[in-house]
């Protein structure tokens, strides 16, 4: 359970409507995170060289061993 599930669940009322905030908060979570994850993935692929964007720079420096 994360954060955001607990805090919805904990707010409601009554156990029914715990159980519904749960439910709905899961599902809502769980669905635009995956998409997220896959655009992201798929997206990732296209940008393209990473030092061509500057990105090379944006990571700690690599070892020389």
């Amino acid at each position: 359970m994360i954060d955001e599930v607990a805090a919805v669940t904990l707010a409601q009322p009554d156990g029914t409507s715990a159980r519904a905030g749960f439910r709905a908060t899961f599902v809502s979570i769980y669905l635009t995170w995956n998409l997220a994850t896959v655009l992201g993935a798929l997206g990732a692929g296209r940008l393209g060289s990473p030092q061509d964007l500057g990105l090379d720079v944006v990571g700690p420096p690599r070892s020389s061993r």
